[in-house]
């Protein structure tokens, strides 16, 4: 009994220890998460607790289990929006076969194309896109507006002589190149060709950040870190 009770005190000891006066009242000597319910929350934090999360399609894997989350915690990997998704997994619309992260191991990563299929209700797998021009020099007048637009930039511009409508470029550090190649917009990584990624204004995956996936409004693909870079255009 006394063996109990000590046991009992130590573990209050050290979660007053590690939680202040004004946090969440927790029975764990550090920061904890939880999802019940389709809410992601603090189950004990210590400072300012992030405030609860409503998971759009539910819990994820670890549901009703008390976890912790390194660094800043992102209580959407908690919800089922944002565990990797597969052939097969539930859906009602392509959003709900997101994330699909890449398979195989780095330079020579695959891309996941699911996509739902309505008439079963469950990801499918789809084909990735075929583009000839992938990655070829961007007509030079577009690269030469890019150009006037200043270094320390990345993103797309529309190239009527690309194949996808679209020219993906980046201006190195120091001004000398604009990196180009002609590419594809995308809604998703998984609509890019193998070796790209699909990427926002200077290069954010909205499938890979810390928020719920989203298909990408103004999506362009773009090689992946280590894959064959964009090919350099003097300025």
């Amino acid at each position: 009994m006394r063996a109990a009770l000590g046991w009992g005190l130590l573990l209050a000891l050290a979660a007053a220890a590690a939680c202040g006066t004004d946090d969440i009242a927790c029975d764990c000597p550090g920061p904890a998460y939880e999802c019940r319910d389709g809410i992601a929350r603090a189950y004990c934090s210590c400072g300012n607790p992030p405030l609860p999360v409503q998971c759009r399609l539910g819990c994820g894997t670890k549901a009703n289990s008390v976890v912790v989350l390194p660094g800043d915690p992102c209580l959407v990997s908690l919800c089922r929006e944002a565990d990797p998704k597969m052939v097969g997994d539930p859906c009602s619309e392509d959003l709900d076969c997101l994330p699909a992260p890449p398979t195989g191991d780095p330079p020579n990563l695959m891309n996941t194309n699911l996509f739902c299929d309505l008439a079963s209700g469950t990801c499918a797998a789809g084909e990735p896109p075929l583009v000839a021009d992938w990655l070829a020099p961007c007509d030079s007048n577009v690269l030469a507006s890019i150009a006037r637009t200043g270094s320390y930039q990345a993103g797309s511009r529309a190239d009527p002589s690309c194949g996808g409508g679209l020219c993906a470029f980046s201006i190195d550090g120091g001004g000398a190149c604009v990196r180009n190649g002609c590419t594809l917009k995308c809604a998703h990584s998984g609509e890019c060709p193998t070796g790209a990624t699909c990427l926002v204004g200077e290069g954010l995956d909205p499938t890979l950040s810390c928020a719920a996936p989203a298909l990408a409004p103004d999506g362009y693909c773009a090689p992946r870190s280590g894959s064959p870079p964009l090919s350099c255009q003097s300025r």
